[in-house]
């Protein structure tokens, strides 16, 4: 954070609270700092989060736009799209409630983050804030198809 600006609202919420400024790897430092919904009481946490993923998703529209006309396309401080597509993960029941799920849907995010295989990378390849979140959201319901997969199996 090296000027003033990266002290807007902006940066505060597209750098999810500044964890995006973390050092190394500032994705896993997202996704991670994204577990502190888990915190919301149980029978608040489907609701709170579903929330908190459309206002998130709207709000980072301009905030990613923003940041992008200053910052050039896709920044890697910007993790406010890892931590939206770690809440749709967490709002399944069977994730948040099995350690071993939890922590495999973690793993598995951010692998698919990462890779980018077919059509994550296609998308990711797009410019616009949009893309720069839709990117995270697959990489979500990639994790999420094979986590149930192993929910059925594991029943």
């Amino acid at each position: 954070m090296d000027n003033k600006k990266n002290f807007s609202l902006n940066y505060l919420f597209a750098t999810f609270f500044y964890s995006g400024y973390l050092p190394k790897a500032p994705g896993t430092w997202g996704t991670l700092a994204s577990l502190i919904v888990l915190l919301i009481p149980c029978d608040l946490r489907f609701i709170s989060i579903l929330s908190l993923i459309i206002v998130s998703f709207i709000v980072s529209l301009y905030s990613i736009k923003i940041i992008e006309n200053e910052s050039g396309y896709d920044p890697g401080f910007v993790v406010i799209d890892e931590a939206i597509g770690m809440w749709i993960l967490l709002l399944f029941d069977f994730i948040v409630n099995d350690i071993y799920f939890l922590i495999a849907s973690v793993i598995l995010f951010r692998v698919f983050d990462i890779w980018k295989p077919y059509p994550i990378k296609l998308v990711n390849n797009k410019k616009g804030a949009f893309f720069v979140i839709f990117d995270d959201i697959l990489a979500s319901l990639f994790t999420l198809t094979i986590l149930v997969f192993l929910f059925y199996l594991t029943e």
